[in-house]
This record gives C-alpha cells, structure tokens and sequence, in this order.
C-alpha cells in the first residue's frame, strides 16, 4: 500500500512493505502551501511513478496551479526488480485471458454434447501455447551452459545470465503442462540442469562453477593432459549429461596436435574410441536441440535395445588389449574413468558431482535409465541427498522436492514465498 504525506514545504511519497518496512520519497515541486486538494498517481515509463499534485484553490480567486513529478522507486531483489515484476503481471494477463476464453469454450461443447469429451489433448496444446507464452515473457532461452566453437580454449560461452523464476516455471512445465512429454522426464531434467545449474553456484559448488574455474586456467596450460583438473572437469559434464561439453573438452587433447599424432598414435585412438562412445549415447526422447549429441529413440523397446548394444561397446573397449600400450598415464587412467561412468558405477558418479540434483541426474542417465513416476523419481532423489547432503538449500531444490513428493502445499507455498503472489 502506498499513502502520501505532506508537511509545510515538503511532501512524500511512502511505499509500505511488509519485509523493508516503509520507504520515503520525496516529491519537489515547488507548489506553495496550501498543498494539494489532490492527487493523481499513475505508472510512468520504466520503474517509475507519475504524481500529479494540485494546489488547493485560493480564497482571493487565484488561479489552481498543478504539478506533475516523476518518482523512481527503488528496485527489489538483484534478479527481477519492481519494473520487470509489473512487466510480467501485466504481460501474463492476455495470454491467461485467452486460455480462459479455450476452457470456457470447451466446456460449452461438452455441455451440449452427449458423449464423453473429446478435448483432452486439445485442452493440452492450449495449456502448452500459454507456457510458451510465459516462459517468453520471463526471459530469452538462452542457455547458461554452451560449448564455444569459435575458440579451441573455450568450453563455456559466456551468454545471458538465466533466472530463477524462469528455471521454476519450466521445472512447472515438465512436471505438470508437458503432458505428451511425460516418458522422457529424466531427459528433460538433464537440459534443465544443464540450463540452470549455474544459478545453484551460489549456495554450493556446482560442475558448472568448476568448468567456469577450469576454463579461467585453461589458456595457460601447455599439455592440458597432464592436468588432473582437466579430467576431473570432463568427468563431471559426462556424469549430468552435457555430452557435447565432454567431446569438445577431449579433443583437446595434446594427442590431436599435428606434430603428435605419428607418436602417439595408440593413445589418440583411444581419446577418439571415447569420444566417438560418448557422441553415440543413447536418449530415450524424440530429439534434441541443435549442437546437442546423441541418438534419439521414441519408444521403449527401441532405447533398450541401443542401450544394450552401446553398453556391450563400452564393455568391449574397456577390456581391449590397447590399454597397455599407451604410456601416457593421466590419459589412460582419465579415459578408463569416463568409461565407468557410462557404465553407471556409482562411486564415480558420485566423486564427479557436486550437489544431489546433480548425483540425481547421473543416476537417471548412467544407471536407472528406465525411471518413470513420480514415486521413483523421488526415492531417488532421497537416496541422493543422503549421499550428497547440502547446507543451504536452494529455493529450486526446495521446489523440485516438494514436486516429486506430490506435495502440491509445499510447491505453492515455495512458489508464494520465493515468488510472490504472481
């Protein structure tokens, strides 16, 4: 609520909140007292308030002077301010608007009709339209996670910098909008993390933050492979998924360097044997966005089957006679550890992670695959907090929990508090 208050000389503009207490603004604008029969206050460009004061009428008859002053207020957190906020209540309107218009629609003709409605997946598509909506009005997609091109040192691009509310209305979207995307939840979890896990850099150490810090020596080292951070930084974007990060970062490899290869043949053969493996990964989804590595399956049967055939190569290459001959030991023991974690060992996976979203996301990919539900998402995620245990829990992980617990108080509690009431 705002109020104003006036005193001989001087008027302000008070703005009330529960959770800063007041804050004063003062008006200048030279009307001389009496002060203002009225007041009119409107929004104004960006985060401002627009205050039109008018001053009382004289007694001799003297014509009633106004003025209008313009008063910035100050900002709300450091992700969205006050302007962004209203930005997005007043933008959200029309696209709610018109879902409302589709619902109410729809239930007229299911009134009028004698069978069963037929609408549910088109009830879907409408629900998917007004996500988008949002999601777009909350924020570009651009990704905190990309593999660099242009640059052979760069493994992270630098790009816009993704929000909280953006990660939870998305987290909102697969759980409960994406209806026909149900059986590759465990997928859309993977691109999740790899487009929010920076903004859990800072309550934890994250494998994003780890890249970020590996990156910043990058330039300066000569023979990358004799880094045990550099193997250490490829085993943890291989454990959440980020295949292409893992690639790119292998070759790298001193190996690949023409004045190399003649002399190190063996040991490059098995850096690309590697990579070749994790480019082939297998993903149970209908397709993955541009630059992204893998093969798709939609069904069942056709996953499993790729699955099993791609886990017996890693098998057979983890057992070729090829591992003797190459003397490079940071190489072999660095390869053989990226092997096991396409096998799903679970010491590994959990060395390589940093946080139980994290350790969660590994084990959806490299070991249970084959999750589905809710219920096993979410034995699954107590298992890995217990294994992965965090201080300070972030307002995200805190939101996820209360999802797969089919908590839905706790998830609009969360939403409420970290959000408002938008």
């Amino acid at each position: 609520m705002r109020g104003l208050t006036s005193d001989p000389g001087e008027t302000s503009l008070v703005s009330f909140s529960s959770e800063v207490g007041p804050v004063v603004y003062p008006l200048r604008h030279a009307l001389k007292p009496p002060i203002a029969a009225r007041f009119s206050i409107s929004w104004s460009r960006g985060n401002s308030l627009r205050v039109s004061g008018f001053q009382a009428e004289a007694d001799d008859g003297e014509v009633v002077r106004g003025k209008v002053v313009e008063v910035k207020l100050g900002c709300g957190d450091s992700e969205i301010d006050h302007a962004q906020w209203r930005r997005i209540a007043y933008g959200s309107v029309s696209p709610f608007a018109l879902l409302q218009s589709h619902k109410n629609s729809m239930a007229a003709v299911s009134k009028m009709s004698a069978v069963s409605s037929p609408y549910d997946a088109e009830w879907s598509d409408y629900v998917m339209e007004y996500s988008r909506d949002i999601g777009f009005l909350l924020g570009s997609h651009k990704l905190s996670l990309s593999v660099g091109i242009e640059d052979t040192k760069t493994v992270l691009k630098k790009v816009e910098e993704p929000t909280c509310l953006k990660a939870a209305w998305e987290l909102m979207v697969i759980f409960y909008a994406d209806h026909k995307s149900q059986a590759w939840i465990p997928e859309q979890l993977v691109d999740w993390l790899a487009d929010y896990d920076s903004l859990l850099s800072g309550t934890q150490p994250t494998v994003h933050s780890k890249l970020v810090n590996f990156q910043k020596e990058l330039a300066s080292l000569q023979a990358i492979e004799d880094d045990d951070k550099y193997w250490e930084a490829i085993s943890s974007a291989l454990a959440v998924g980020w295949l292409d990060v893992a690639v790119k970062m292998l070759r790298l490899h001193g190996s690949y360097q023409l004045n190399q290869v003649g002399r190190r043949e063996i040991e490059n053969g098995l850096v690309e044997a590697v990579a070749v493996l994790i480019s082939k990964m297998p993903h149970m989804r209908l397709e993955l966005a541009p630059g992204k590595l893998g093969e798709c399956f939609g069904t069942k049967p056709d996953f499993i089957k790729a699955w099993e055939k791609w886990r017996g190569q890693i098998s057979k290459l983890d057992c070729s006679a090829f591992w003797v001959q190459c003397d490079h030991r940071q190489t072999r023991e660095g390869l053989k550890n990226l092997l096991q974690i396409m096998l799903g060992n679970a010491n590994i996976l959990s060395s390589a992670t940093c946080h139980w979203m994290e350790l969660h996301v590994s084990y959806l990919l490299h070991i249970r695959p084959f999750t589905m539900g809710l219920e096993s998402m979410n034995n699954l995620a107590q298992k890995c907090m217990q294994l992965k245990p965090v201080s300070f829990p972030h307002k995200l992980m805190t939101l996820l929990l209360g999802i797969l617990g089919e908590n839905t108080e706790v998830v609009l509690a969360e939403c409420s508090r970290s959000f408002g009431p938008w």
